[in-house]
């Protein structure tokens, strides 16, 4: 079983339909007729209880359900307000023609008392004669053989007229009906759950605790400070600034460092914990982050079911693996978060050490790895059935960053699981996973980063990384604090210039009067690389490119190249959507967009998806709007530019709306400094956003421009500046017109390209005829090749510059 889920399938003003859908495995699929008996069971287990007029159970699910929508509706965020009107209209029309409180539109349900009669009602309407059952299966064909009690077997194939789909069906066998009607027995792992022990009672709020003289003045920002125990007013006036406020750092040392801030802003009784944990052996090889991978998903089957109670009332997790290490983050009601945390962690420990006992002890984890390593194959191997769009930025991402691993190493490891190399090596286990996972995550060397942020105090959030370094790393002989020099690190590749392409590709030859001549040639005037592949998928014709323009690294460019970049970029998506889509219609997908990769690297990216054109032309055609957007930018006056400006900073500026978004905001930035060594790379710079938005900011009341950054000779045109002055927005065009020559024209000599060519099958010849010429890479190999005559960008964060 894949996935499981019960509800309201389809509902109208008048009626609703009850539907139970469930995501089988192939094995599920074979044993589905015992799936289905599970689930009429089920169904005849909750007929019993609500037949069981001495039981309150039922009762006390309807009360904790009635609680926990009260709770949620109470300390609801922020939605998104096109989502809130389309269903609040929709809503309207429900209550007119019911006659229902108008409070159920901002509600969504009306909570009733408990009917005994209601339910048994409901419960008499969950009959198999009353039931449709569909099964979907790709593995069903004309010429299968499915002797199911519910295959359709004996049934003539049909088809629906109007999109073509093939169908059979039959009529349900009255014997099995009557076995699912009146089962003669019920499954005894199948019992109805506990109460639910997650369920929030204390919803006070830390920032309006009475005693505020107790409050340490690091927890406060000076308003509340200065007026600590006078009133609740106090705090209502700093209520405004709190959002601003970043975290405060109140643990570094022996490879920890924790960040905290109390929340004043959207007072909702909610905490979120998030838990960073860097090794290096997490990606040392493509077997350890498979393997790292693999216990992401056992771990996940596993708690789907341990913190289900949690999850329906209004907690959450997740848990994830990057190139860098493991993360987790957790959140929820402030009074729960503790008993979340130590559930989550403690499982971690169990999980590893269970896994290492083996099959033979723990059979049914086995069977959830075997299903874990069936499932990440599957998916590893739909990835080459992605999008061209989606392939040529993943072939692009490929040649730039130094350390990647392609996806053919990672099938390379699923030997036995369904993998035809017929090599013979040994697959991954169980036993070696919860080895790799265990160095990785509670005994190696790590280095821990946390951020506990909501409604809590310092003290509480100590406490809560006091539960997790007491549960992962106490009983850790081998764990140590990770040294700088271990830290990973991850960098970007320098794409070739025209003239460094010229010596990195061999010359072709030409014959000119009975002479050969050696020719040093590149694909094209503009782009003097270019990968190229052609799609998995058969049935795939759409073609695509992926256009990236390397303009520098963080370093480099400080804020001022960086917010310059970002306005360059807002200016050029409707400018190439409009040219090359609207006008031209060569592809229902064009954008262009800035895109950061590994180590900081910077380029300007754009993306074209056709069904009509070649990769060849797409690519002509996109030099031909970058010279029609230089022409734009030209004839854009100083006050356009300026209200362009304002658009990006207003982008910039934008205030959370939810306590989420703004813990995901600070999170972002203390992650961001993870791969850097040395304090002053090391700290966040929280300002960075507001610092990029006074670049883009014009003085409108000067009249006399002043010099551009990028003017004068070309050494001074790659010092960052991290304090840029007023400028007006004549001197904003200057500089924005300065950058487009230097990284983006044609013309220039240190322009730095790649398109990355995704042909569909219909178009395979051209990418064959392309094979072996100057400027082409059409493997891997190819491309392994080729990066080893790149050097990298330098790694440094532009926030570090003095």
């Amino acid at each position: 079983l894949n996935g499981l889920s019960s509800g309201t399938s389809l509902g109208a003003s008048d009626f609703s339909m009850f539907g139970v859908s469930l995501a089988l495995t192939p094995k599920g699929m074979e044993k589905r007729d015992e799936v289905l008996d599970l689930v009429f069971q089920w169904i005849a287990l909750i007929r019993k209880e609500a037949n069981n007029d001495t039981s309150q159970l039922l009762s006390k699910f309807h009360d904790e359900i009635c609680q926990m929508n009260e709770v949620g509706f109470r300390f609801s965020e922020n939605g998104d307000p096109t989502s809130f009107c389309s269903s609040a209209a929709d809503k309207l029309t429900s209550i007119i023609n019911v006659g229902d409180d108008p409070a159920t539109l901002l509600r969504g349900s009306k909570a009733e008392a408990f009917s005994r009669d209601a339910v048994q009602d409901f419960m008499g309407f969950l009959r198999p004669e009353n039931a449709l059952i569909t099964v979907n299966d790709s593995g069903l064909s004309s010429t299968s053989t499915d002797k199911s009690e519910t295959s359709a077997a004996t049934s003539e194939w049909k088809e629906e007229k109007w999109y073509g789909a093939k169908y059979r069906q039959i009529v349900i066998a009255s014997d099995v009906m009557e076995k699912w009607n009146q089962p003669p027995a019920i499954d005894p792992l199948l019992k109805l759950p506990d109460l639910n022990k997650f369920i929030p009672s204390d919803f006070s709020l830390r920032c309006e605790d009475d005693d505020l003289s107790k409050v340490k003045a690091d927890e406060l920002s000076p308003t509340v400070v200065k007026t600590a125990g006078n009133s609740h007013s106090s705090i209502d006036a700093d209520k405004k600034d709190n959002q601003r406020d970043p975290p405060n750092k109140v643990v570094d040392q022996n490879g920890l460092r924790v960040w905290t801030k109390m929340d004043r802003t959207f007072r909702v009784p909610k905490t979120s914990f998030a838990v960073s944990i860097t090794s290096p052996k997490v990606y040392q090889t493509p077997r350890t982050i498979t393997l790292c991978r693999l216990f992401e998903k056992v771990l996940g089957d596993d708690l789907n079911s341990l913190l289900y109670d949690a999850m329906s009332t209004g907690s959450s997790y997740s848990i994830s693996v990057t190139p860098s290490g493991f993360r987790y983050m957790l959140g929820g009601y402030s009074e729960k978060i503790p008993d979340l945390l130590n559930t989550v962690t403690s499982r971690i420990v169990s999980l590893i050490g269970e896994m290492k006992e083996g099959k033979e002890l723990h059979p049914d984890l086995h069977s959830k790895f075997q299903k874990a390593t069936i499932n990440l194959l599957r998916q590893t191997k739909n990835c080459q059935l992605d999008s061209p769009l989606e392939t040529a930025n993943y072939n692009g991402r490929v040649l730039i960053e130094e350390s990647v691993w392609h996806l053919d190493n990672y099938l390379d490891e699923f030997v036995g699981v369904g993998s035809d190399d017929g090599q013979d090596r040994d697959s991954m286990t169980m036993e070696e996973c919860a080895i790799v996972v265990e160095e990785s995550i509670m005994n190696g060397r790590l280095a821990t980063e946390a951020l506990v942020m909501g409604n809590i105090r310092n003290e509480g959030a100590l406490e809560l990384v006091e539960v997790l370094q007491k549960i992962l790393f106490e009983n850790s002989p081998n764990y140590r604090p990770l040294s700088p020099d271990e830290n990973p690190s991850f960098r970007s590749l320098k794409l070739p210039t025209k003239e460094e392409a010229k010596i990195i590709f061999p010359p072709s030859a030409a014959v000119t009067n009975g002479v050969k001549d050696m020719i040093l040639e590149t694909p094209s005037a503009g782009i003097p690389t270019i990968y190229q592949s052609v799609a998995v998928n058969e049935n795939e014709n759409n073609n695509a490119i992926e256009i990236t323009m390397q303009t520098g690294c963080e370093s480099q460019l400080g804020y001022e190249g960086i917010a310059i970049l970002q306005l360059i970029s807002h200016m050029a998506y409707p400018s190439a959507f409009n040219q090359l889509r609207t006008k031209e219609q060569l592809g229902y997908i064009v954008s262009c967009f800035l895109k950061s990769t590994a180590g900081g690297a910077i380029a300007l990216c754009v993306d074209i998806q056709s069904a009509t054109t070649l990769p060849e032309v797409l690519e002509e055609r996109f030099e031909a709007w970058l010279v029609l957007f230089r022409e734009e930018l030209e004839m854009m006056t100083p006050e356009v530019i300026a209200m362009e400006a304002e658009a990006v900073i207003a982008g910039m500026q934008e205030r959370d709306q939810t306590l989420s978004q703004e813990i995901s905001r600070y999170w972002g930035e203390i992650l961001g400094t993870q791969e850097y060594v040395g304090k002053k790379f090391s700290e966040p710079d929280f300002d960075r956003i507001d610092k990029l938005a006074g670049v883009l900011m014009c003085d409108n009341s000067a009249s006399m421009s002043t010099p551009s950054k990028y003017d004068g000779d070309s050494s001074e045109k790659s010092k960052p500046i991290s304090q840029p002055s007023k400028k007006t927005a004549l001197d904003l065009k200057h500089q924005i017109i300065d950058i487009f020559d230097k990284y983006l024209a044609i013309s220039s000599q240190d322009r730095r390209v790649l398109s990355a060519r995704v042909y569909g099958h219909t178009s395979k010849e051209m990418f064959e005829n392309n094979i072996g010429k100057p400027g082409f890479l059409s493997s891997y190999d190819d491309v392994r090749q080729f990066k080893q005559y790149l050097s990298s960008w330098p790694n440094a964060p532009y926030w570090g510059q003095p």
